[in-house]
């Protein structure tokens, strides 16, 4: 079995410009219950599709690589500040994404063909941090949710699949491979 998800990576430009505005928000709250996420761990998840066996990681394969054929490449911009908070359990701050050339419902396609049961609207986000205690963390998520994000846009050109690694130190994510939007230039 292997816990794995579709995602769309990020440009090194985009890791950079987030990972100093994590610091600076690491800087300030050192205290609050939060595990922060590496750059290097940075990604748009598109689907996550949990702990599949072989012969189901390979009907996932095929699900990614015909919704990537599906549309063509585009450019993406990440802006905007938010969260996800909840009552119970972990909460999570997220930075936002909008399309800014190309296909503009470019994620709508993307997640309807890996997942046509969801029936959540999908909010294409990038996780930053995961907050363990909302209360105890109340002045951290307000000050994220009124920052402001100067947009760093990239082009995309290929949905990955990642596999998710649980350890006691946190998640580490692989990739596994790389499917080209369109067809493929």
């Amino acid at each position: 079995m292997k816990r794995v998800f579709a995602a769309i990576d990020i440009s090194d430009e985009a890791r950079t410009a987030i990972g100093k505005y994590v610091d600076m928000l690491r800087g300030e709250f050192t205290g609050a219950p939060v595990r922060w996420e590496k750059p290097e761990k940075l990604h748009i998840t598109v689907k996550f599709a949990g702990s599949l066996d072989e012969n189901e990681l390979g009907k996932f394969k095929q699900r990614v690589n015909i919704a990537a054929a599906s549309i063509e490449p585009f450019r993406i911009a990440v802006t905007g500040t938010g969260a996800f908070v909840k009552r119970r359990g972990p909460s999570v701050l997220w930075l936002g994404t909008e399309i800014v050339a190309g296909h503009s419902d470019s994620f709508a396609p993307l997640n309807s063909k890996l997942d046509s049961e969801e029936k959540r609207p999908f909010n294409p986000h990038i996780t930053i941090a995961r907050i363990k205690d909302a209360k105890k963390a109340k002045t951290l998520i307000e000050k994220h949710r009124l920052s402001h994000f100067e947009p760093v846009g990239f082009d995309v050109s290929e949905l990955m699949i990642y596999e998710s690694t649980l350890l006691p130190s946190g998640s580490v994510y692989s990739k596994m491979e790389a499917f080209p939007l369109g067809d493929g230039r």
